[in-house]
């Protein structure tokens, strides 16, 4: 695999998982209109 397929792999996978605690975030301040930073 080159370098560029690689790098863009590894971006998308770290994308996603961003993506994906920026959402349960979202869904707790939206719900309870608090920030919990005690989940996780």
């Amino acid at each position: 695999m080159s370098h560029l397929g690689f790098n863009f792999a590894v971006g998308l996978s770290n994308g996603a998982i961003w993506a994906l605690i920026a959402i349960g975030y979202t869904l707790v301040y939206g719900i309870i209109e608090l920030i919990n930073f005690a989940h996780g």
